[in-house]
């Protein structure tokens, strides 16, 4: 279940793209009065973050979006509840919504962040190669479709001939439970998300390789935006202006998070940081992973990537078409 428990009214999050800001404008013409958008974010995580920031520094009065933020703990019940329309976005990444799309379900998908989740290994384990993952346990955050694993398993596939679900002890957790367990010594590698991974580096755990990476390896040219706000057709037709409300707060909190450090003193309880060194740590990693640019390039980019996956691993890893699905990426324009 998602957490009604610490439900919060919060205020909009979105993107920092070219042309954005100026088709904001446009819409904001039309926008008479707040609109209230529903949104399920994952406790501890960036979005989180960023609708505080937006929260804190009234960027939601700016820009006519009243957002009410379900703080969620389990990835299968964000998911649950876009599709019973109980919210009206969550954050996810485009194979998942292409795979959606494939089976008739008209999601969209608009960037939110370049992080990626990152795989590591706990000292003393016996791990110095990709290689010696054979066999060992290897916890994977949230479930078999997470973006960051198809990427890193994409990687293992092309470049070691062997799939490591088929081949290590796939634990597959939310990402808390991951590092309880890595704690308590029943895990020997995690792939695990950004922000989590810093945390767990601080406790001892040694990286090896991210999914940003492993994209690159696997033929990116340029960094791409592997996590977004995705949301219906449907609701994004009849809602086009507060969406562009939406993601013009987020370029907003964006900005503000780059270039303003204390920005992140309010966030210090939400990120669960223990000390100094991790709190500078996902600071860094947060700012790093902010999209400069959304465009036919970097959607390009996306596209070869899904479809090097789909000849690694087919169906098991895009889903039943080894394209992406027309009408993944959300184009304002069409409305």
């Amino acid at each position: 279940m998602w957490r009604t428990a610490v439900d919060r009214v919060l205020r909009p999050a979105g993107l920092v793209f070219a042309g954005l800001a100026v088709m904001f404008v446009l819409a904001q013409q039309g926008l008479a009065e707040e609109t209230s958008i529903r949104v399920a974010v994952p406790h501890h995580g960036a979005a989180e973050w960023e609708m505080e920031t937006i929260r804190n520094h009234s960027l939601d009065v700016e820009n006519g979006v009243a957002l009410k933020v379900v703080s969620t703990e389990y990835q299968n019940a964000t998911i649950s509840a876009l599709r019973e329309r109980e919210v009206d976005m969550i954050i996810g990444n485009w194979i998942w919504v292409s795979r959606a799309r494939a089976e008739g379900e008209r999601f969209a998908f608009m960037p939110f962040s370049q992080g990626a989740g990152t795989l590591l290994k706990a000292p003393g384990a016996g791990i110095e190669t990709i290689e010696d993952l054979r066999g060992k346990r290897l916890g994977v955050a949230n479930s078999p479709r997470e973006i960051s694993w198809l990427m890193i398993r994409g990687l293992v596939l092309q470049e070691r001939g062997f799939d490591l679900r088929d081949e290590a002890e796939i634990v597959y957790g939310e990402p808390g439970l991951l590092e309880q367990r890595f704690a308590e010594g029943m895990l020997d590698a995690v792939v695990t998300k950004w922000g989590f991974a810093e945390r767990l580096e601080a406790n001892g755990m040694e990286r090896i390789l991210d999914a940003q990476e492993a994209a690159r390896l696997l033929g990116a040219e340029r960094r791409v935006a592997l996590l977004g706000f995705i949301f219906r057709d449907d609701w994004a037709e009849a809602n086009r202006e507060a969406v562009l409300g939406l993601l013009e707060a987020s370029r907003q909190a964006k900005s503000l998070l780059r270039e303003s450090d204390e920005a992140w003193e309010p966030l210090r309880d939400l990120m669960d940081v223990e000390d100094e060194e991790t709190f500078e740590a996902m600071k860094r990693s947060y700012r790093a992973a902010i999209p400069r640019k959304w465009g036919a390039a970097e959607r390009g980019e996306a596209r070869v990537l899904f479809e090097t996956l789909a000849k690694l691993g087919g169906e098991e890893f895009v889903g039943m078409n080894s394209a992406l699905e027309p009408g993944t990426f959300w184009s304002p324009a069409r409305y």
